[in-house]
């Protein structure tokens, strides 16, 4: 039972997500590459990428088959920027739940978010940004009249090492929450409710404006959505690859995903998880070099 409950909880997990800068096709000779001349005496010819791709993820949707949850996200982007002005969310289990992530106040180092559900009080997100505008830390609080009620509810911290994060952990509860650790910036293992799983990496590139790793198993539980939260707002670093495999206690949870014309538009665990996603091509031109 206690595997079974593991992987139930694993799979309840919500998304970025989230939007760091993607990997890039740059090493690929497909992609529209230009040719410098060569030079005499040259027995090789050099290519330069002319452009890097980058898919924005417009919605998503999450359903747990094992809890019979589903979880809609639509996210809205500026226009010209590209940066998310917007976020809404349907919960539905019992009933469906619409919770509006709104206003998204951005000062200094903090991204505040507010926001209300008709089950529970005011509450925030609180993001702050390292000296580097890398995401440091997450806090969740109930509001009252405005102003944060108390101590967070829950705190999450993130570790780099030199360019590339190294871990997430809970620092609010005993049993560990939710933890990650990462493996030259891949998803290498996790920890939900007290239990370990080791994650495998595949060879598909994770080049989307969030880190869909956390899709399957990021953000855990009814409650608390701040890392699906920060992923959308591209705060959390994309992992170079996505994963295949989730081992634990013995039991393979492989993940399987779905290619259109190069976006995924699907993840799937066989009979536990169904995630489906909507995403936009965004084609940044890079100048070939002299």
């Amino acid at each position: 039972m206690k595997k079974m409950y593991f992987m139930c909880m694993v799979l309840f997990i919500s998304l970025s997500t989230t939007m760091w800068t993607a990997c890039s096709d740059d090493d690929d000779p497909q992609k529209d590459p230009t040719e410098e001349p060569t030079q005499p005496g040259d027995s090789t010819t050099v290519t330069t990428p002319t452009h890097d791709t980058t898919f924005l993820v417009k919605e998503f949707a999450i359903s747990d088959e094992m809890t019979s949850t589903k979880k809609e996200f639509t996210i809205t982007r500026d226009e010209t920027s590209g940066e998310v002005t917007a976020i809404s969310a349907n919960i539905t289990q019992y009933s469906t739940l619409t919770i509006d992530y709104s206003p998204i106040t951005r000062e200094g180092s903090e991204i505040d978010i507010r926001f209300y559900d008709d089950n529970n009080a005011d509450q925030a997100y609180i993001f702050s940004l390292d000296d580097q505008n890398r995401i440091s830390k997450i806090e969740y609080y109930y509001v009252t009249n405005g102003e944060l009620d108390g101590g967070p509810i829950s705190t999450y911290t993130f570790t780099y090492n030199e360019n590339l994060l190294t871990s997430i952990d809970d620092s609010e509860w005993e049993n560990n929450l939710y933890k990650a650790t990462y493996s030259d910036g891949n998803l290498s293992s996790v920890t939900v409710m007290g239990e370990d799983a080791s994650c495998e990496s595949s060879n598909l590139k994770n080049n989307y404006s969030m880190d869909l790793n956390l899709l399957p198993i990021g953000a855990l539980s009814e409650f608390d959505n701040s890392l699906i939260i920060a992923n959308i707002l591209g705060l959390i670093p994309s992992t170079p690859y996505l994963i295949s495999n989730i081992s634990a206690g013995g039991t393979e949870m492989p993940i399987e995903y779905t290619e259109t014309e190069g976006a995924v538009e699907a993840i799937t665990m066989e009979g536990t998880l169904d995630i489906t996603l909507t995403t936009e091509m965004e084609v940044t031109e890079i100048e070939a070099a002299e």
